[in-house]
């Protein structure tokens, strides 16, 4: 959260997407409803950069799990595809901050699948989805890191 800090703050949001940011003398267009929420602090939602939210309710119940399948080699796999909208997980997640969330189809097999992007606000998958496929998720294991470590070249990056 890099950048200025108004202690006067006015924040202009229009259709759920933050259209201005500025001090108590922004001009604020007759379009707009405002909100006094003077005292209170307000700060960007948070983004959960790897998680499998969605994809599994409760850990130790196999029926509520839709992640890592059984198979070594799965790159078709699309977490998109697996995502319970109605996870009770989703709205306590979203009443602590995080809005967005990278949702990862897990980490068995080499290849486990393919990421989607969601929005945690929205009553189907079509609705959440920002972008699917997002990230094709390779597992190296720690062996193959500790090789690569050993060596001197280890990178890992995502574009």
């Amino acid at each position: 959260m890099a950048g200025h800090t108004y202690s006067n703050g006015t924040v202009l949001v229009e259709k759920d997407t933050i259209v201005g940011v500025g001090g108590a003398d922004l001009d604020i267009p007759g379009r707009f409803t405002v909100i006094d929420v003077k005292g209170l602090e307000v700060y960007p939602g948070f983004i959960e950069s790897n998680s499998q939210l969605g994809l599994i309710e409760v850990d130790q119940e196999s029926s509520t799990r839709d992640v890592d399948e059984d198979d070594a080699f799965t790159p078709q796999v699309k977490a998109e595809d697996g995502i319970n909208v109605r996870s009770e997980l989703i709205p306590v997640t979203r009443c602590n901050g995080i809005t967005t969330a990278l949702v990862s189809p897990g980490e068995s097999g080499l290849f486990s699948g393919q990421s989607a992007i969601i929005d945690l606000a929205g009553e189907s998958v079509a609705e959440m989805l920002v972008k699917s496929p997002a990230f094709l998720h390779l597992n190296m294991g720690e062996q193959a890191r500790d090789r690569g470590r050993a060596k001197g070249k280890f990178a890992t990056r995502m574009a």
